[in-house]
């Protein structure tokens, strides 16, 4: 069987479109009766190649690592910080509620600067600003000079941060791929932010149990300096890049015109609002778990989190050895049901061990539920609005602390295990519903 290097069985030259990797690519061409859809099926199977093998998203990958790194470190810390100034799950609740309140606030505005700006740029500026806060908070907890209330400041500081930089990188990423390989392109972000993830969970939980939470905050404000000088190193705007010029102001009206138009959207929005507030806020019961009902202390709470950074390894990694597929929101509605299994399994476990592997099958789900959302959205609305759709996407991230304050006022009065089965519970009637009343979903 003869190959071609860089020219799909379509006669597509994606190499020459996007500067890939000549290498990654290997397509047979000796059956000319081979259909379109058939080609561009077996080079979208080619992830690797037409991700890794693209300069700028290893670059832009490289960050999604120190971005996770950060994030899922900043999680730990400053949830662990918060137990044990106050020694109530309430208060972690509400600082884990205020580092999302800015998504909320900003996210849809956000959204709109992302379609406005160069994504590029935005992301850069994100990175550095991380740095050099959590670089400041550190010497703060050096010099003893933290309290609650900075606590509280330093989420929602990082939480506005995170709210500007997600949708202008899961943009930059569509940008680089195109429409056609969204899924497998949004994937693979997701899988270097998942190792980034996996990567903070276990150090910032050993750092600050061997040197106190002021290091931890200086290692992970370096792990974002090495994220600002990789974006530094980006040269194209990718494939599928359009800003729109007009105003901010503009921006929000068109894209509140779409919103009135567009029920593929409103469906969509209405399930991923349900399982923000009933799934994700599940972060705030592991402090107490951990500490409370296990007996067990800063490094074991790392271990939960590292467990959640694994599962979501694995569930990028099977969403993306699927390739292509169409019917997305049928796959996504099935992604809801193992989660509240998870949320479950988790509040009836007694046993550390027993508890991390139920974190493992409820990040799997999570995991493969966030790419689907980030991809669907983007795929139901016009290419010039994508940066608004995942201002949407950063909007509904931002409902999450009405979820972790109620599961820290249910788990102040059932207890953790009782919360955690009522909120999976709740999950999988959700589930249920919209699989058995939504078939415009089920058919996206």
């Amino acid at each position: 069987m003869t190959f071609v290097a860089t020219v799909d069985c379509a006669g597509v030259d994606y190499a020459a479109l996007a500067g890939f990797n000549p290498n990654w690519y290997c397509c047979p061409v000796d059956d000319p009766s081979v259909e379109d859809s058939m080609a561009r099926m077996v080079v979208d199977r080619e992830v690797l190649g037409y991700t890794l093998g693209n300069r700028d998203f290893r670059l832009l990958w490289g960050d999604s690592i120190s971005a996770g790194t950060g994030m899922s470190g900043e999680h730990v810390v400053l949830s662990l910080l918060a137990y044990q100034l106050t020694d109530s799950s309430v208060w972690v609740g509400v600082t884990l509620a205020l580092y999302f309140v800015p998504s909320l606030l900003v996210g849809g505005i956000a959204g709109a600067i992302a379609d406005w700006m160069d994504r590029r740029d935005l992301i850069r500026r994100c990175e550095f600003g991380f740095a050099v806060l959590l670089a400041v908070f550190g010497l703060m907890l050096l010099y003893d000079a933290v309290t609650l209330a900075g606590v509280l400041s330093l989420s929602v500081a990082t939480g506005l941060l995170h709210a500007l930089y997600s949708p202008a990188r899961l943009s930059y990423a569509y940008d680089l791929v195109g429409t056609e390989r969204a899924v497998g392109g949004l994937s693979m972000l997701n899988l270097g932010f998942r190792v980034g993830q996996l990567l903070g969970a276990l150090s910032a939980g050993w750092l600050m149990s061997n040197f106190g939470a002021a290091y931890a905050f200086f290692a992970l404000g370096a792990g974002h300096g090495v994220g600002y000088l990789l974006l530094a190193q980006l040269r194209t705007t990718g494939l599928a890049a359009e800003r729109d010029s007009s105003s901010l102001r503009d921006n929000l009206r068109v894209f509140r015109g779409e919103l009135r138009r567009n029920k593929d959207l409103l469906v969509l929005i209405a399930v991923m609002v349900s399982v923000a507030v009933l799934g994700f806020s599940y972060t705030t019961a592991l402090p107490e778990l951990a500490a409370g009902d296990l007996g067990v202390g800063a490094a074991e709470l790392g271990y939960m989190h590292a467990a959640r950074a694994t599962g979501g390894l694995i569930g990028v990694v099977v969403l993306t050895a699927l390739g292509l597929f169409s019917r997305r929101g049928l796959l996504l509605l099935c992604t809801i049901v193992p989660f509240g299994v998870g949320l479950i399994w988790v509040g009836l476990s007694t046993s550390l061990t027993v508890i991390l592997i139920a974190l493992v099958v409820t990040a799997a789900a999570t995991a493969i539920y966030d790419v689907l959302t980030q991809s669907v959205l983007q795929i139901v609305v016009p290419n010039k609005l994508r940066g608004r759709a995942m201002g949407v996407w950063v909007f509904i991230v931002g409902i999450e602390p009405a979820g972790h304050v109620m599961l820290g006022i249910t788990i102040s009065l059932l207890g953790v295990g009782s919360a955690m089965q009522l909120n999976g519970g709740l999950l999988l009637l959700i589930g249920i519903v919209v699989f058995r009343y939504s078939p415009r979903l089920r058919r996206l």
